[in-house]
């Protein structure tokens, strides 16, 4: 079977113009990433423990346990700490004349 090449060009075309697929299920980790901001909220203004949060979250089917929902937000925050480092890096650096 041979492909001409011009089917490259097309496919990456239309691959990039695919939209994102959506997840069926979500693990745990998704529904921590995705409620982190909310659930520091909770535990910083309402005084809310990581074993209150992770019980909450137990009673709708995300079971979880308060040190994993910890390990959780703190690999999260890592995750956005090391992508604002890294955009600082790649700015370009200030030159003075």
């Amino acid at each position: 079977m041979t492909i001409a090449p011009t089917v490259i060009e097309q496919l990456r075309s239309e691959l990039i113009q695919l939209p994102p697929k959506q997840k069926k299920h979500l693990t745990a980790r998704d529904v921590v990433t995705a409620l982190a901001s909310d659930i520091r909220a909770k535990i910083a203004a309402d005084g809310y423990s990581l074993r209150d949060i992770a019980s909450e979250m137990s009673k709708r089917g995300v079971q979880i346990s308060p040190s994993t929902l910890g390990s959780y937000l703190r690999a999260h925050s890592a995750e956005q700490d090391a992508g604002k480092h890294a955009s600082k890096s790649r700015r370009k650096p200030h030159v003075s004349a």
